[in-house]
């Protein structure tokens, strides 16, 4: 049997009608981790599925990275030509403010490779970048605004190849012994 070949219905979808991230984040740069397990596969929900642990190298952990409520998510997009297709997930986030401390984040990390953890609303956590695939930042801008009521922040893209899975492993918060 297909992996594709599978009954989808309202009832085996669940209730995940709870929209967005949650507004904390945790982020890696990808040189800090030792190995990210595989997809769990043989199935379809397997395919988006890792049940194994992130392991960290000596002292790396997950680091938080804030964003404002319902401004941020993950969206994917398939591309490519008949018979290549492929799927790219886009994380968007926003941190307000204008502080030299996010300002630095971004320059300093505008080239890293990182490895995401977001949790959606639902509960979900999904994970951004892999061992062959590092989630990049794609894109920064930002604005302190012109008036009062305008918005003074940072919208942050960041993008990794395949669809971002959900994750139910250990996250990893304080250093790797």
């Amino acid at each position: 049997m297909s992996l594709g070949l599978v009954d989808v219905t309202k009832t085996t979808l669940g209730d995940d009608s709870k929209k967005g991230i949650s507004v904390e984040l945790l982020y890696a740069h990808r040189e800090e981790i030792e190995s990210i397990p595989d997809r769990d596969g043989v199935t379809a929900e397997g395919l988006a599925t890792i049940s194994g642990d992130i392991v960290f190298k000596t002292g790396g952990r997950f680091y938080k990275l804030y964003s404002t409520r319902e401004k941020g998510e993950i969206r994917y997009s398939m591309e490519g030509e008949d018979d290549s297709k492929s799927i790219t997930s886009m994380l968007e986030i926003y941190v307000p403010g204008q502080s030299a401390q996010i300002l630095g984040w971004i320059d300093a990390n505008k080239n890293q490779d990182f490895v995401f953890l977001v949790r959606e609303t639902c509960g979900n956590w999904r994970l951004m970048g892999d061992s062959c695939w590092p989630c990049k930042m794609d894109t920064a801008e930002g604005t302190t605004g012109k008036t009062r009521s305008d918005a003074k922040g940072n919208t942050i893209v960041f993008s990794s190849e395949g669809m971002a899975p959900v994750y139910t492993g250990v996250r990893q918060e304080t250093p790797q012994a």
